[in-house]
């Protein structure tokens, strides 16, 4: 990210580009114009001195069953990656905390977490391999093909927990990430 004088003008690295299908252009990103005008609907909420206060039953709660599952491992005293581990209790807690779902990534498979990780992976991949930037090359692969399967499912999740949220929560949601 580069900040010019004053803030005037941001410009995101051409690396953001390749999470655009996922991600679309919210508030991560979006540049100039459009992300100054997001930044300014959004930044109030994070003026609420009592804002982490609101999710700390949510974080302790996601924490102890983080805890277990940690327990579980250690108690097989087995050699383990704990990315996944990390990774499961900040999805729960994200998706708690700003979508008001709950996913349950921690202790139950889903096909919505395992096409998280998957992409994740495949966005990594496409990052170290400069032939795949352009998306019409990257579409013609085998993972190109797998990618946009994925966002079919992240995306019905997506579409899934709109419908049941609140409008205020949508309105939130959209201007943060989902536009």
């Amino acid at each position: 990210i580069f900040l010019a004088a004053g803030s005037k003008h941001l410009t995101k690295s051409p690396d953001y580009a390749l999470l655009d299908d996922w991600l679309k252009t919210g508030l991560l990103l979006s540049s100039g114009k459009k992300w100054k005008t997001r930044r300014r609907i959004i930044t109030p909420s994070f003026h609420d001195s009592n804002l982490l206060a609101n999710y700390i039953d949510i974080f302790n709660e996601q924490l102890d069953i983080g805890l277990k599952c940690f327990q579980t491992l250690a108690d097989q005293q087995v050699e383990t990656d704990l990315y996944p581990l990390i990774s499961a209790w900040t999805l729960d807690v994200i998706c708690e905390t700003a979508m008001g779902k709950t996913v349950r990534a921690q202790t139950e498979e889903s096909e919505y977490i395992k096409a998280v990780v998957r992409i994740t992976e495949l966005i990594a991949l496409r990052t170290r391999s400069p032939w795949l930037w352009p998306r019409t090359i990257f579409k013609l692969t085998a993972q190109g093909r797998e990618h946009d399967r994925l966002l079919k499912i992240i995306h019905k999740f997506t579409r899934q927990v709109r419908i049941s949220m609140n409008g205020a929560t949508y309105f939130a949601l959209y201007v943060y990430h989902m536009s």
